[in-house]
């Protein structure tokens, strides 16, 4: 293995690593949002933190999200677990929402923060190329 492919493999693995945080950051808010969309209504019991999650993901300010974030806040009185599993309490009430249309893309700081890990080793990457084809025109 050349000295290139050393350097390269890691830096590989540290970009996959970095790319994945910001995608597993938001799971359980991504849940809270699903669920809402499938009918328009929270069913399930999630924790504080993913109802946290979901919030953040929408923009807890965006009103194109409002009736989405009323039944998260509905939901977040109602139909909350004190950890990730737990069953709901007998005859919970889904909350309600009327618009299950929500964009479930990613956040425009996670968005972000992958370009700028993509860049970051693909302009390393390019320094480690020019630096091994100067060192071997050399030799």
């Amino acid at each position: 293995m050349n000295a290139l492919t050393r350097t390269l493999i890691p830096l590989v693995a540290i970009a996959a690593a970095l790319l994945a945080l910001p995608l597993t950051a938001h799971g359980g808010g991504a849940d809270v949002i699903s669920d809402y969309n499938d009918n328009g209504q929270i069913d399930r019991c999630y924790t504080l933190s993913e109802y946290d999650a979901a919030t953040t993901l929408l923009g807890e300010d965006d009103p194109q999200y409002g009736e989405t974030l009323d039944a998260i806040q509905d939901a977040r009185l109602a139909n909350v677990v004190a950890q990730e599993g737990d069953p709901c309490p007998a005859g919970t009430p889904p909350a309600t929402g009327d618009s299950p249309e929500v964009d479930e893309g990613g956040s425009g700081g996670t968005i972000l923060a992958i370009v700028l890990v993509i860049a970051a080793v693909g302009a390393v990457g390019a320094g480690l190329l020019v630096r091994a084809r100067s060192g071997a025109a050399s030799q």
